[in-house]
C-alpha cells in the first residue's frame, strides 16, 4: 500500500497545483460556512423587534436597531422605512 507521499511523488509536478487548489478551495469551503453561520438571523425576532418599535413611532430608533446589525434583511427594513418617511400624502390636488 502506497503512502500519501509516495502517491503525491508518483503524480508527479501536476500534484502542485493539484494539492494546492484543494487546500484552497477547501478553506473557502469553511469560511463560507463560517461566516454563513454567523449571519443567520431569527427573523421573527427581527422583525418583531422593529414592528414594535415602528408602532410607537419610533423611526430612528428602528434605524438604530437596524444599524446594529450585519444582516441583509435589515438593509431592506431600512430602505422601506426610509421610503415611508419620506411619502409625503396627495391632498387631492393634481
Amino acid at each position: 500500500m502506497l503512502t500519501l507521499f509516495e502517491m503525491i511523488s508518483r503524480g508527479g509536478v501536476l500534484m502542485v497545483p493539484i494539492i494546492f487548489c484543494s487546500v484552497l478551495s477547501l478553506a473557502i469551503i469553511i469560511e463560507r460556512v463560517i461566516s454563513l453561520n454567523r449571519a443567520q438571523i431569527d427573523s421573527k425576532e427581527f422583525i418583531g423587534s422593529i414592528d414594535d418599535v415602528l408602532r410607537r413611532n419610533k423611526i430612528l430608533e428602528a434605524i438604530n436597531i437596524c444599524d446594529k446589525t450585519i444582516y441583509a434583511a435589515d438593509k431592506v427594513v431600512i430602505s422601506n422605512i426610509g421610503g415611508n418617511r419620506n411619502h409625503q400624502p396627495s391632498h387631492g390636488s393634481n
